[in-house]
């Protein structure tokens, strides 16, 4: 395709005029690509933080069931040595 070139101050301000714009625009695409990308990177260090969270959580109840269950147990013991006296 054949290049355009502008014959005519008018034309060739115009064209300036439209580069302009367009590098205004690319640059405005720039800053928001940025903070979506800095956006998305704290919303994974949030959601590893949650994940260490939850984990954290998970580890409790499994030791926390581990002591109800072992309770459970001496009390069934208790209770069933009692009840046979």
């Amino acid at each position: 395709m054949a290049r355009r070139y502008p014959h005519s101050n008018e034309d060739f301000f115009s064209t300036h005029i439209q580069g302009n714009e367009n590098n205004d625009l690319i640059s405005g695409l720039r800053n928001q690509v940025n903070e979506l990308k800095s956006l998305s990177l704290d919303i994974g260090d949030e959601i590893k933080e949650h994940n260490r969270f939850l984990k954290d959580m998970d580890n409790d109840f499994d030791s926390t069931w581990g002591s109800l269950t072992n309770s459970m147990a001496r009390l069934k013991k208790i209770a069933s040595s009692d009840f046979k006296k």
